[in-house]
């Protein structure tokens, strides 16, 4: 079982008829399986046991194996000389002599069956193969009902990851697998929200991306795109956020940072990129504008960090522009 709540619902009918049975049949053990037709594997829910006969909740095996198929095979319901009936199945290796199985049924299909076990022989008369029979209806429909309410948990979870895997789809560059421009607004007002504290914001682009798409290929360009993004990952925190706005232009959000810090990541980030350059190509050169928040407005910081960008561009691009603190 994977649904707690639907387990205790199970439990709380199932474990009293569990005792029950093995009252009924005199046997050390008791139990319940759900047989899973799609994977042909019987699973063991539900255990009464004494210690002699170590049966576990959890335990698996495949339906072909199982002793309670070879029962169904023959016919039969009860036994109690199992060692020669099944001579080779785990169970008689077990030390079982007295088997009971009977299945539980919804409708027309058997969810699982109900079982008993002894190491001693153990006859079964008529009367109380029929109280047998009303203890396994009892099961079934709770059974039932459990795993219908595990499938309709299951199908929900299942929905609501396909919706989240839908969101992050939306909000993820395909090219370089950052953040893409929805992804990072929806961040930034996020981080917006927040209580007050620091924050710093670096906008780069790659000085003459076109230039590289027009002389190399778009490919080559999208390597760079790609070669950019792998060094914002190796050289940023986990907590920060990563995008591609568009085109050329990335943004890095990062919290617990100021401009100081940002503009030594600005540093190492073009050196990564002037190492990481692919063979007999020109390297990559980043011009870059950078803000926080010491003495900046926390709303203004996207803004002021692409006045910075833009100033280093004006200066001749391949800069490391900080936006200027104003007068106090």
């Amino acid at each position: 079982m994977s649904d707690p709540s639907a387990d205790r619902m199970l439990e709380a009918l199932s474990r009293p008829l569990l005792r029950l049975v093995k009252d009924l049949c005199g046997m050390q053990a008791s139990f319940i399986t759900v047989i899973d037709w799609n994977t042909q594997l019987q699973r063991v829910i539900l255990v009464d046991a004494d210690p002699e006969l170590p049966l576990y909740e959890g335990a698996e095996s495949a339906w072909s194996q199982s002793l309670c198929r070879h029962m169904f095979s023959q016919g039969i319901q009860h036994s109690d000389c199992m060692e020669q009936l099944f001579p080779d199945t785990p169970g008689v290796a077990m030390g079982i002599r007295s088997f009971i199985v009977l299945p539980v049924v919804h409708g027309e299909k058997t969810l699982g069956t109900l079982c008993a076990a002894s190491q001693q022989r153990r006859p079964l008369d008529d009367a109380t193969r029929q109280r047998l029979q009303l203890i396994s209806e009892a099961i079934s429909l709770q059974l039932h009902l459990t795993l219908e309410l595990q499938q309709l948990r299951q199908e929900a979870a299942s929905r609501q990851q396909q919706i989240s895997d839908l969101k992050e789809l939306a909000d993820t560059d395909p090219l370089t697998g950052l953040l893409n421009r929805r992804g990072f607004a929806r961040c930034w007002q996020q981080l917006q929200s927040e209580p007050s504290g620091r924050l710093a914001v670096m906008v780069i682009d790659i000085d003459h991306f076109k230039r590289i798409n027009d002389q190399h290929g778009h490919e080559r360009g999208d390597q760079a795109l790609q070669l950019l993004a792998a060094a914002l990952r190796t050289l940023s925190r986990q907590q920060d956020y990563l995008a591609r706005l568009g085109g050329d232009e990335f943004v890095l959000a990062a919290r617990d940072s100021n401009a100081t810090g940002l503009a030594s990541l600005a540093k190492r980030l073009q050196g990564y990129l002037q190492e990481h350059c692919a063979p007999g190509s020109a390297p990559i050169e980043l011009s870059i504008g950078i803000a926080d928040n010491t003495r900046q407005a926390t709303d203004d910081l996207l803004r002021l960090a692409d006045q910075a960008l833009y100033q280093s561009k004006q200066q001749g691009r391949n800069r490391i522009q900080i936006s200027p603190t104003p007068e106090a």
